[in-house]
């Protein structure tokens, strides 16, 4: 029996409401070999980025730093690689999102082995900043657990009380 869900309230239960579009539009067009959203049953990055707009700064460094191990400067070269890959993508995130107060990045790619570890640590110190910034705001923040686990700035945290 195959399932096929189309309910944009449901995606919303499952996801939240994400960061602001016009946000995400600036990452997807800087970067936009790295996403693919039209395909759910590759990459969940078709619903966007599952986090609030505090941790646009964070995700953009983190892009740039990867662009930098990635690329080294030079495009075409990659541009060269990507064509003998059949289909495959150099690099892709397939999914960033919040996760128990804290930014969690899932990629996939074709790239050099000696890449990874640089890669894996720009992510780790992405994931790590998310921990002390504020998921709503992009302010110092720290790890709160009323309800759901959020990082959040006192401030924030005292709007959503209230509210």
């Amino acid at each position: 029996m195959k399932i096929t869900i189309h309910s944009s309230v449901l995606i919303q239960e499952l996801f939240g409401d994400g960061m602001n579009k016009e946000l995400e539009q600036k990452i997807l067009d800087r970067w936009s070999d790295w996403f693919d959203t039209k395909n759910p049953q590759h990459s969940l990055m078709c619903f966007g980025f599952a986090h609030d707009d505090g941790w646009f700064g964070i995700i953009w460094k983190m892009c740039e730093d990867i662009e930098k191990v990635l690329h080294g400067g030079n495009r075409q070269k990659i541009e060269e690689v990507e064509a003998k890959l059949d289909h495959k993508r150099y690099f892709e995130f397939i999914q960033i999102k919040e996760k128990f107060g804290t930014l969690r990045v899932y990629h996939e790619g074709s790239y050099p082995q000696e890449l990874v570890q640089h890669v894996r640590d720009i992510i780790s110190r992405a994931e790590a900043e998310s921990r002390v910034t504020c998921e709503e705001c992009g302010r110092p923040g720290k790890t709160r657990n009323d309800r759901w686990i959020k990082t959040l700035c006192d401030n924030c945290a005292t709007t959503k009380e209230v509210a």
